[in-house]
């Protein structure tokens, strides 16, 4: 149904040789340490390239919420160019401090939140 789903399945699969074929790939989206050296998300960000990860290159800081409007927008035809499926784009608040402020629910972070473009359809046989 989705990349997500595809990467998860392969992983479980028995034979390592079939996985390796899948070619998979990591992209990170934080840094997690219990000695920050950063105090913002876009700071992590950059630490974790500097330290040779993946990162979505993608990624931006918006500075109000109609810079957040218009990436949603932008990157919704766009996603299609990317080498990677994807179904929506992750809203974050930069400063940590404030993320931490903010806290978790059961199920996730108070301080970001999934934006999810409409599903599409194939046919398939």
């Amino acid at each position: 149904a989705n990349a997500r789903n595809t990467a998860s399945g392969s992983l479980k699969m028995q034979d390592s040789s079939v996985v390796a074929k899948r070619k998979l790939d990591c992209y990170l989206y934080t840094l997690m340490t219990d000695q920050p050296t950063v105090n913002t998300h876009e700071q992590a960000i950059n630490e974790l390239i500097n330290m040779g990860f993946n990162v979505s290159k993608t990624f931006r800081k918006c500075s109000n919420i109609d810079e957040v409007i218009s990436y949603i927008s932008t990157w919704e035809e766009k996603r299609h160019e990317l080498p990677l499926e994807t179904d929506g784009i992750v809203i974050k608040v930069n400063d940590l401090e404030q993320q931490q402020k903010l806290g978790f629910t059961a199920k996730s972070p108070r301080w970001a939140i999934a934006f999810k473009y409409k599903a599409e359809t194939a046919i398939t046989t």
